[in-house]
């Protein structure tokens, strides 16, 4: 599947995401037994996948990041290092 994106207004967009080609969907066979990707714009019926971009630099490192911390977060719950 492919995608053209026309931001609403002109300029770039920013993305994080995986070489070789950071702007390629994920392949539906990463899906999660739920059949979303873990993200929280997700489809919950898994007919189509998202791709996050900010018109700002930091808007994408902050999106990835917040995904990061919460999988940090959780990993330390589990240990009983952080308060729930």
């Amino acid at each position: 599947m492919t995608c053209d994106l026309e931001p609403a207004t002109p300029g770039r967009l920013f993305r994080v995401g995986k070489g070789p080609d950071p702007w390629a969907f994920l392949d539906w066979a990463q899906a999660g037994e739920d059949g979303t990707f873990g993200n929280r714009w997700d489809d919950p019926k898994s007919s189509y996948r998202v791709l996050y971009a900010c018109s700002q630099r930091v808007g994408a490192l902050i999106e990835t990041l917040l995904v990061a911390e919460q999988g940090f977060r959780c990993c330390l719950r589990r240990r009983g290092a952080v308060p729930r």
